[in-house]
């Protein structure tokens, strides 16, 4: 377990989809998350997923990750029930399940029609 020296640590999550920075995040699409220790790729074998918090035993597996940096993370979101969910990083070493991370940030997922999905202006670029 020594390969793991500094606690992962979210500061900012912002879905593109929404403009939003405050935690609300869009199901089936990209999120950016921003951090501090975030490099996947310097652990034997991990699993990025969501935990609900109305089914803490549940595990929900981001499968798609674009991009990942020691900053910043790209990543698909799986299919998502209205609701709170926990970001979760599993470790494994040799097949055995080793570290369980619970990051302490809450995200929502919100009902359809709840969330502005207008289209966003920025610098005359549609983003």
């Amino acid at each position: 377990m020594e390969k793991m020296l500094n606690t992962p640590f979210i500061k900012d999550i912002y879905d593109p989809l929404t403009g939003s920075h405050d935690g609300t995040i869009t199901p089936s699409a990209p999120i950016v998350v921003t951090g501090e220790n975030l490099r996947l790729s310097a652990l034997e074998e991990t699993v990025l997923g969501l935990a609900p918090l109305e089914n803490s035993g549940c595990l929900i597996q981001i499968s798609h990750v674009c991009k990942y940096t020691d900053t910043q993370l790209l990543v698909v979101l799986p299919n998502l029930d209205p609701g709170t969910y926990s970001p979760v990083l599993q470790v494994y070493e040799a097949g055995k399940l080793v570290l369980v991370y619970v990051f302490p940030v809450v995200w929502r997922v919100c009902r359809e029609g709840d969330v502005d999905y207008s289209i966003r202006y920025y610098r005359n670029k549609i983003i």
